[in-house]
């Protein structure tokens, strides 16, 4: 029987949860956060080939440092590499509005965040 994929990235930047979730044996489960994309990789996008969990992954439309339009590159590397298909979810939001001690903290996008990552997790961590 294969292990549960084990939750990695979230509240971290993905440059970290990526390259570990390609690399794994079971997968990890990409949780990258408001302020986590294509616009915070040095170097490019690691490679995905490896990825055996779901990405879910939560991102500010008005985060000037990660545009919108580069998810696009992030998920068609994820989906061309391995057979997950992510979920981006954008929110009407700045960079890193799930933290409550900046001043972009964004109540409603953090609630509906939190509230499709919940149900998210209890779905594939059993």
């Amino acid at each position: 029987m294969s292990e549960p994929p084990q939750p990695t990235g979230f509240l971290s930047r993905q440059n970290v949860t990526f390259p570990s979730a390609d690399t794994t044996a079971h997968g990890y489960l990409a949780l990258p956060p408001s302020g986590s994309g294509p616009g915070v990789i040095r170097g490019g996008l690691p490679g995905f080939s490896g990825l055996k969990a779901e990405v879910l992954g939560h991102y500010g439309e008005l985060d000037e440092s990660i545009p919108v339009e580069s998810l696009d590159r992030l998920r068609e590397a994820i989906e061309e590499q391995s057979d997950i298909t992510p979920d981006p979810r954008v929110h009407p939001a700045y960079h890193a509005f799930f933290n409550d001690s900046r001043p972009v903290y964004d109540a409603e996008s953090a609630t509906r965040a939190w509230e499709s990552t919940v149900p998210f997790l209890k779905e594939q961590v059993r």
